[in-house]
């Protein structure tokens, strides 16, 4: 395995040389994770890395330093592995909870100012993420590959939101200036779940929503596209759904109307009209209560936008934007009426 590994890294490296430093491939530490932590006014950083020239049976090993930078502690890793890091083929950065506090829009910059980390890398929020990377030294190992599905699964299904770099960083510099990450839980038996998001502004982090709140962010945003639900043991899958967004006055206050249609895969068996038209009904309504609910968490009481619904006011409610901007950035005084609307075929 560790030759094939070589083999196909060396490749690689090899078209990837005019880009690179002239370093052998025997010089790397090829980066398959990296956890950031921020404990005791310093960055303390767990990276698991491959070493394509160890004569080790083990595939993947681990460092872990700290520095007073984010540079600082990964050129420390760099020292003691003899190594020089390439982050060419990570596969996910976990970021500690008092890290993001610290500084989350500084890390995802050291890593898009990176030429070698890849813009949609996966981006994780925990509460320690050293412990998400040493999962794969566990009993019931869990590769950064793994958690990276784990990830992608959860985006689909609700569990989860947006998880990559370029797109995390599009909503940090968006007139609205906010954005989610996902948030694992590493239970006591080492196992890692996507247990809803981390909601940032532009000014720091604001805390966590649970996965029901996510799932009405994904109605909204129009994400959800592998959603499994049971009505009277029939189970139905959604295929897709998309939104609409319309922005209006009603007593000198912004009204979003959203329109929301989910579109359900047929099930196996064959329903008849009334049942058909009844689970329709009851989905569309099971939909529409999932994203007011997203949105008094989201906009009312965490003053987070990561719906957009600021180009609406600001191109759509021209008048009330020149004279409300300051209070609508700070405030979000929004009220909305949401519909649904479910179809299956």
């Amino acid at each position: 395995m560790k030759k094939i590994k070589a083999l196909l890294l060396f490749s690689v490296l090899s078209l990837l040389s005019s880009c690179l430093p002239n370093t052998e491939l025997s010089d790397r530490a090829v980066v398959e994770g990296i956890g950031i932590d921020y404990i005791d006014g310093k960055y303390s950083v767990c990276v698991q890395y491959f070493d394509p020239s160890s004569a080790d049976d083990r595939d993947t090993l681990f460092l872990q330093e700290s520095g007073d930078t984010l540079k600082d502690a990964l050129a420390e890793i760099s020292r003691r592995s003899s190594r020089v890091l390439y982050f060419g083929h990570n596969n996910i950065i976990v970021i500690g909870t008092n890290a993001a506090k610290q500084d989350i829009y500084g890390i995802m910059n050291f890593f898009n100012r990176d030429r070698q980390t890849n813009s949609d890398i996966a981006l994780l929020l925990t509460e320690r993420a050293e412990n998400v990377i040493r999962l794969s030294d566990s009993e019931q190992p869990t590769s950064p590959l793994s958690v990276l599905r784990i990830i992608q699964r959860a985006e689909k299904s609700g569990d989860g939101c947006e998880y990559r770099l370029y797109r995390l960083l599009q909503g940090y510099y968006s007139e609205n200036g906010a954005y989610c990450l996902p948030f694992g839980t590493v239970n006591g038996n080492h196992e890692l779940s996507i247990d809803g998001a981390g909601i940032f502004r532009k000014n720091g982090y604001t805390g966590t929503v649970s996965r029901e709140v996510t799932r009405g962010i994904g109605w909204i945003n129009g994400k959800m596209s592998d959603y499994t639900f049971s009505d009277e043991d029939m189970l139905y899958t959604v295929s897709s759904c998309e939104s609409k967004v319309q922005a209006f006055t009603v007593s000198q206050k912004p009204l979003f109307r959203i329109s929301i249609r989910v579109f359900l895969k047929s099930p196996p068996v064959l329903l008849s009209a009334r049942e058909k038209s009844d689970c329709e009904r009851t989905f569309a309504e099971n939909v529409q209560e999932s994203a007011q609910y997203a949105l008094e968490k989201v906009v009312h009481e965490k003053k987070c936008d990561i719906f957009s619904l600021t180009p609406h006011v600001k191109y759509e409610l021209t008048d009330y934007w020149k004279t409300h901007e300051t209070a609508w950035i700070s405030d979000l005084p929004a009220e909305w009426e949401v519909t649904a609307i479910c179809i299956i075929r």
